[in-house]
């Protein structure tokens, strides 16, 4: 087995591009959106994980996806664009909660004080692609 890093990434962008595309628009919006009121509803210095956006959403009224790959590859876009705009910083690991997560290891991420006034139209995705 060879081990190759870049490829590796390369496979997940694939992955990630394949679970978004086949997403309604509308449906990456409306969760970017709700990404957006998560964060503005944590404390500066306060800590959450992909999941808490994912359940945040659905406490919401949005409904699942085609699949569940979708939540990461959008939660993935969105966490990008934050950590890029300085919303968000590493903050180590921490424990998944659903039962069906079974407990594990996720990142943790850290609201930075400095946070974007108004919400995006497009989610991430859409614009990272229209400025490619």
């Amino acid at each position: 087995m060879q081990l190759d890093i870049f490829e590796s990434r390369r496979a997940r962008e694939r992955g990630v591009t394949k679970a978004r595309r086949g997403t309604d628009p509308e449906w990456r919006a409306t969760y970017a959106r709700s990404c957006y009121a998560f964060l503005a509803s944590t404390a500066v210095g306060g800590t959450f994980t992909g999941e808490d956006l994912r359940m945040y959403a659905t406490n919401r009224g949005l409904p699942k996806p085609p699949h569940h790959n979708v939540w990461g590859a959008c939660a993935n876009s969105v966490l990008r664009e934050w950590f890029n705009m300085g919303m968000i910083v590493d903050a180590g690991f921490g424990q998944l909660k659903t039962v069906r997560s079974h407990a594990r290891r996720t990142p943790l991420y850290r609201r930075t004080g400095w946070l974007q006034v108004e919400l995006p139209d497009t989610p991430p995705d859409q614009q990272e692609r229209r400025d490619a």
